[in-house]
């Protein structure tokens, strides 16, 4: 057996050294099968993992060197680089142990497979380690920034190096959302609330909801092509929490291109924008009715108290209503909202008639 795990240890480390082409698969595979038939798995599992982290130790330290010494240009492309060796030299080596695999891992639910095993021991050794864990997140967050502001990125890196902390993981996220997600949610939330603010502050709302909804876009777009599915839906939480429900009440509240406005004027394809985006959020379209029946109270009263003649008074009141019922028809989609409170709000009005 120590023959058998001197002769695999050897293969093992030339694998890793990119040194294999003279190994015969045959043999090793041979050697293994026969020392787990001989009971000897326990000896060669163990054996394994030490000479994983011996190798993955001296990783940790290339890794490190391009953070201390090297740019953080150089950062991303070595850790991607080491992984990416680690990853082919640990497919290599679940083969020529497969019935390692078979036989001994699968009658121990509390042992990793060979290859997660490689996986668990590449997050330990390297990932995990506190120098290298802040490097890849700052790393990470400054390519998503510099992409924000409109400068080109090696999105194929990012991507990478996202998959990487996903795979690490072995079957949970958490080593992906300790390290990027989390920290990314928080620095986006940041972004938008501050972007949100000012650009609201120097627009109008119909320009400002069609800004959301490129930002959207832009950060949905990003998420597909490099980030691991789970973070679409929470980020897209996150812009539209920091760009529409924060700002609700001032997007349909505003003289310019808020929704009074644009009752008045009977501008529908802004007034459409608007409700497509505020929909987005818990409370949106109860903020866009709120003001549509505010404005329908609002006129229809003065049309009581300043139109004294019956028949002229009747008239405008039915424009008035075939106004708003063409308004929530086309603008917003005959939402049942919107409907039934146009209805109570017309009938209330058309009762302060006492004449």
């Amino acid at each position: 057996a120590k023959a058998s795990w001197r002769l695999l240890k050897s293969a093992i480390q030339k694998i890793h050294k990119q040194d294999a082409s003279g190994l015969s698969y045959e043999e090793l595979y041979r050697n293994a099968y026969n020392m787990v038939l001989h009971k000897h798995e326990t000896m060669l599992y163990n054996g394994l993992e030490a000479v994983l982290t011996e190798h993955l130790v001296s990783v940790c330290q290339t890794v490190r060197s391009a953070a201390e010494n090297g740019t953080k240009a150089d950062f991303l492309p070595t850790l991607n680089n080491e992984w990416n060796k680690h990853r082919i030299s640990m497919l290599m080596v679940r083969d020529i142990l497969m019935y390692l695999d078979k036989q001994y891992v699968a009658k121990n639910e509390q042992v990793l497979t060979v290859y997660d095993l490689g996986l668990s021991l590449f997050r330990k050794h390297v990932i995990d380690q506190v120098q290298n864990k802040s490097f890849i997140q700052e790393c990470l967050l400054e390519s998503i920034a510099k992409e924000r502001a409109s400068e080109l990125i090696d999105r194929s890196l990012v991507k990478d190096v996202l998959e990487m902390l996903m795979e690490v993981g072995v079957s949970s996220s958490a080593v992906y959302e300790g390290v990027f997600e989390a920290q990314f949610l928080q620095t986006s939330a940041d972004h938008y609330s501050a972007c949100s603010q000012e650009f609201l502050s120097q627009n109008d709302s119909v320009t400002y909801v069609r800004k959301v909804e490129k930002w959207l876009s832009d950060e949905l777009g990003r998420v597909d092509a490099i980030m691991d599915k789970q973070t679409r839906s929470r980020l897209q939480l996150v812009v539209e929490t920091e760009t529409i429900a924060q700002h609700r009440t001032a997007i349909v509240g505003m003289d310019k291109g808020g929704v009074v406005n644009l009752i008045v004027e009977h501008r529908l394809a802004p007034l459409s924008e608007l409700f497509r985006v505020l929909k987005r959020v818990p409370g949106g379209i109860e903020e866009i009715r709120d003001s549509l029946l505010d404005h329908l109270q609002s006129t229809g009263t003065k049309l009581i108290h300043t139109v004294l003649e019956p028949l002229p008074l009747i008239k405008q009141l039915i424009d008035l209503k075939v106004m708003y019922y063409d308004t929530v028809e086309k603008a917003f989609a005959n939402e049942q909202l919107f409907t039934d409170g146009v209805q109570r709000k017309f009938a209330h009005v058309v009762n302060l008639n006492k004449r």
